[in-house]
């Protein structure tokens, strides 16, 4: 398992909301096909036939708060 703390990178991006309407976030280890591939075997990628499945845990306890901000324009 590894462990660590860091902000996590999101692109810029919009979408008008309408009133009561949802918003889903949706995390991932990956940012496949944009970028290459991720198979996490440590390996080189471009030898790599078969990968490992990545766990993601987001912690969100008082020892370890979570948050997402989202800049709203009206």
């Amino acid at each position: 398992i590894i462990v660590f703390d860091a902000a996590i990178k999101c692109y810029a991006t919009a979408r008008l909301a309408r009133l009561a309407q949802w918003i889903r976030i949706v995390i991932t280890s990956s940012e496949y096909p944009p970028k290459e591939r991720k198979m996490n075997t440590c390996g080189a990628n471009d030898d790599e036939t078969s990968g490992i499945v990545a766990h993601n845990t987001i912690l969100h306890e008082r020892d370890h708060p979570s948050r997402i901000v989202f800049p709203v324009m009206e």
